[in-house]
């Protein structure tokens, strides 16, 4: 019914072509957006500021922007059913786009095989409780006396 209604009849503002007629004598072909470009220009846009860590919150996920924005505003551009991934904006440029940052339960492994503790051949400790017992034991003795030694006929 459009069709023939409509795009077939003669039209004053086309100085009376028929609406069919000047889009088929139109040079310039008519350029489809592609699923990226549609998908780009329904995104979600929000201003964030990245914090000292190089890191900001969006919908209560955290994100790492990056230390070289730290302390700035960001644009961040996002699809609200899908933030498996977000884009940086800044200064109207895109700059990357980013995951969820993953938090463990424990961050990073281990860098390399524990240090093993080398055998103990002496201990200080011990050695200043020996001489503190030897001087102890030495006070405990006093001089030695040889009176009360039997034997000899008293002649000591």
């Amino acid at each position: 019914m459009v069709d023939e209604g409509y795009n077939n009849r003669p039209h004053s503002g086309l100085k009376g072509d028929t609406p069919m007629h000047a889009y088929a004598k139109d040079p310039r072909k008519i350029r489809f957006a592609t699923p990226e470009e549609c998908r780009d220009a329904f995104l979600w846009e929000d201003i964030r500021k990245v914090d000292r860590t190089g890191c900001f919150k969006l919908n209560g996920i955290e994100y790492e922007a990056g230390l070289e924005y730290t302390g700035k505003k960001v644009d961040v551009r996002y699809d609200p059913f899908d933030m498996s991934l977000v884009e940086i904006w800044h200064g109207g440029e895109r700059k990357k786009a980013v995951p969820p940052l993953k938090i463990g339960e424990f961050c990073g492994g281990a860098t390399g095989k524990a240090q093993e503790t080398a055998k103990a051949t002496h201990s200080r400790l011990l050695k200043v409780y020996e001489a503190e017992n030897a001087k102890r034991q030495k006070k405990k003795t006093g001089a030695l006396s040889f009176r009360s030694m039997k034997g000899g006929g008293g002649n000591v």
